[in-house]
């Protein structure tokens, strides 16, 4: 095993099975959001404002006009979250006062 494959199974480990395959289903929403609005998927922070725009966007998006229930948006949310720190991008809802999560 690499360093590298140690480190994925180190910090996937901490999530079970259930919640990475639900966060995997729900990651795939903004994809295609983001795919769909010319954005790229994961976000190197570099452009905080940016960042905030596009989950702006997509909670709107999701939750305004798709009519998703506020805790299937919430967890869409923490899937964002997740794969940002699995593939060592940070998070983009942590300095964002717009849609920060507790």
């Amino acid at each position: 095993m690499s360093i590298q494959e140690a480190k994925t199974t180190l910090f996937s480990s901490s999530v079970s099975h259930g919640t990475t395959n639900t966060y995997r289903n729900q990651f795939n929403h903004f994809v295609r959001h983001q795919v769909a609005n010319g954005r790229d998927v994961l976000m190197d922070g570099s452009d905080p404002v940016t960042s905030q725009e596009a989950i702006v966007d997509f909670i709107a998006a999701k939750g305004l006009i798709k009519g998703y229930a506020h805790t299937t948006v919430h967890v869409m949310l923490y899937a964002i979250r997740h794969y940002h720190i699995m593939n060592r991008c940070p998070d983009p809802t942590l300095n964002a006062p717009l849609s920060r999560l507790p």
